[in-house]
Order: structure tokens, then C-alpha cells, then sequence
């Protein structure tokens, strides 16, 4: 038996910091997952960041988080849903 994957895709995007903020710097970003016939889908969504003492992730919905710089350099952020992630989001902080 096999099982197909619900999800086809999973889509990071991210809304820009604001002009002259000073840290801690944030971003929203937004996962939307479709299915195979690529129909955007309400899940809940789990995030992650690789480097936690660059970033900090705040969900803050269902598909939606904020992003947190906490210190310059840089880390990736994903998604994930029902076992699919996303790409990841390179983020840099200066």
C-alpha cells in the first residue's frame, strides 16, 4: 500500500523589517501549503529556526509568525506541515 502526500507545496514569504528599527529586528512571514490540485489549504503549521540565538520564531496563527532577530548573523526558517517543510528562508541580521 502506498500513501500519497496530502501537500504538494509549502510557500515561505515574508513581509520586510521596518525602515531604522534597531534590534531586535522582526519580520511576518506566511506558510501557505496547497494540495495536488493546488488549492491553499488551512493547517497548522510548525516552525522552526536553525540558530536560536540569532532568531527567535513567534507563531502567531495558524500559517503565520514573526521572525525575531536577536543578534547579527544568520540562520534558516522553515515549515512544516503534516511532515512536509518548506525551502528554507535564509535570513541575515547585520
Amino acid at each position: 500500500m502506498s500513501i500519497a502526500r496530502q501537500f504538494l507545496t509549502l510557500v515561505l514569504s515574508a513581509s520586510p523589517p521596518e525602515a531604522g528599527s534597531t534590534f531586535p529586528k522582526s519580520i511576518t512571514v506566511t506558510a501557505t501549503p496547497r494540495n495536488a490540485a493546488h488549492v491553499v489549504v488551512s493547517r497548522s503549521v510548525t516552525w522552526q529556526v536553525s540558530d536560536p540565538l540569532v532568531a527567535s520564531v513567534t507563531p502567531l496563527s495558524d500559517r503565520v509568525a514573526r521572525i525575531t532577530a536577536l543578534t547579527p548573523g544568520e540562520c534558516n526558517v522553515t515549515a512544516t506541515v503534516d511532515g512536509v517543510t518548506s525551502t528554507p528562508l535564509h535570513i541575515v541580521s547585520h
